[in-house]
C-alpha cells in the first residue's frame, strides 16, 4: 500500500479505532472529491441553433439542435441532428440520425442512417442500414440492411417488418385457441 494507507493500517493494528475512523473522514469544513469529474450536464432553453458535444443534456428546447457525442433525456426542437449521440426523448418536426440511438422519436420527418431507435411515430420516416423496434408512420422506407420489428401502417419498401399487424393478430389468435383447448384438456383431468 501507498502514502494514507500505510499509515491508516499502522493505526488499525495498534487498536486505534478513533484514528482510523479519523482518517476515512474528510477534514472538517469540506467534502470528499470525486476520482473523476461528473459529465458536464446542461439544462437549457434557447431561442436559436444550438451545437453540442461532449457533453449530456437533461432538457434541450431549441429551434435547431446539432448534437455530436453526447446524451440527451429530453429534445424539443424544429430540427434535429443526432450524430454518435443517444437520446431518450425527442420531438421535432425534422430528425436526422447517423451512428446514434434513441428511446422514443416524434416527428414529422426522419432520416436515421446506421442507428437504433425503439419507438418512432412519424409522418415519413426512411432508414438505412437500422434497426427500428416500433414504427408508427403512414410513409416508411426501408434501405439497405434495415429492420423493423413491429410496423403500424403502409410499407413503401420491397421488405417487410419482422411482425406486421396482420401476423400479430393471427398469433394471438393461434396463441388464444392453443390456451383454451390445453385449459380445456387440463380441466377434465382435473
Amino acid at each position: 500500500m501507498t502514502g494514507g494507507n500505510d499509515e491508516r493500517d499502522q493505526r488499525a493494528e495498534t487498536g486505534s479505532s478513533d484514528a482510523v475512523a479519523a482518517a476515512d473522514a474528510p477534514p472538517s469544513g469540506s467534502t470528499a472529491t470525486p476520482s473523476a469529474p461528473p459529465p458536464e450536464t446542461t439544462t437549457a432553453v434557447e431561442p436559436g441553433p444550438v451545437t453540442i458535444g461532449g457533453s449530456q443534456v437533461t432538457g434541450l428546447h431549441a429551434t435547431s439542435a446539432t448534437i455530436s457525442q453526447s446524451r440527451v433525456e429530453s429534445l424539443t426542437s424544429q430540427r434535429t441532428d443526432l450524430n454518435q449521440s443517444s437520446a431518450q426523448r425527442v420531438e421535432t418536426k425534422l430528425a436526422q440520425l447517423e451512428n446514434s440511438t434513441a428511446v422514443r422519436i416524434e416527428t414529422d420527418r426522419l432520416v436515421a442512417e446506421n442507428s437504433r431507435v425503439l419507438g418512432v411515430i412519424a409522418q415519413q420516416a426512411r432508414f438505412v442500414r437500422s434497426r427500428v423496434g416500433f414504427v408508427i408512420s403512414p410513409q416508411v422506407e426501408l434501405g439497405s440492411n434495415s429492420r423493423i420489428l413491429v410496423h403500424l401502417g403502409p410499407l413503401n419498401s420491397q421488405a417487410a417488418p419482422a411482425v406486421s399487424t396482420r401476423t400479430a393478430a393471427a398469433f394471438g389468435a393461434g396463441v388464444g385457441v392453443a390456451l383454451a383447448i390445453g385449459l380445456s384438456v387440463l380441466g377434465r383431468r382435473g
